[in-house]
């Protein structure tokens, strides 16, 4: 404030100088009235609101942008028995099993059985497709009346859990015609040993089983 007066005060001074004596001499006693009220006046404080140095120290520490978030990655499911068939769908079949109330054991068996766990297989002749072997030309008509496509890995086993659940009921709950049937199409079939060849992979899963169990 001071520095801006005696800016001021000069320019008055040379103005004088310039204007003549008699005005030099009253601005001089003008400018000096000015400055002789600016000292003796008091001195105008302005309140400032400090922050306390320990919160500055807090702010400057604590980062100010919250880092980025990574993306969750979705873990996959681990599968219930090491076979040849993707670990989702053992998950998804074992809900069926469960949704259905028959063994998750047994229907993977007939799986293995049937295609190795792979549900591209076509056999038959092309009669014959999927995880469980559907043929469209005898059980179509229980896929459309579930909305079911054969083609889909899990509607195919699907479809397949109902057509042993019928077979069962045909049989009077007789496993073995039960499976016969599904195989060939006569429960009565004695030369037949798929049923056997569902047990033995029945075996082989508890095996692996109990394999796991100890590991």
């Amino acid at each position: 404030m001071k520095l801006i007066h005696m800016v001021e005060y000069i320019l008055l001074i040379i103005f004088a100088m310039a204007a003549g004596a008699g005005c030099y001499h009253r601005i001089l006693a003008d400018t000096g009235q000015l400055l002789r009220e600016e000292r003796t006046s008091p001195a105008t404080s302005v309140e400032i609101n400090t922050i306390p140095p320990e919160v500055v120290y807090a702010y400057i520490a604590e980062p100010q942008t919250k880092p980025l978030r990574e993306p969750e990655l979705e873990t996959a499911p681990e599968p219930l028995y090491d076979i040849p068939l993707d670990a989702a769908l053992q998950h998804e079949i074992k809900e069926l099993c469960a949704k259905y109330e028959i063994s998750y054991e047994l229907i993977l068996a007939v799986i293995m059985t049937e295609s190795s766990g792979n549900a591209d297989v076509i056999g038959d002749g092309g009669a014959s497709a999927g995880l469980m072997q559907v043929q469209s030309r005898w059980w179509q008509w229980l896929a459309d009346e579930r909305d079911l496509d054969l083609n889909e890995p899990v509607d195919n086993v699907e479809c397949g859990i109902l057509i042993i659940l019928f077979l069962l009921e045909e049989n009077n709950g007789e496993m073995d015609k039960a499976l016969t049937a599904y195989n060939c199409g006569n429960p009565d079939n004695e030369e037949n040993m798929y049923f056997e060849t569902v047990l033995s992979w029945m075996d082989k899963l508890e095996e692996l089983e109990r394999g796991a169990e100890h590991d």
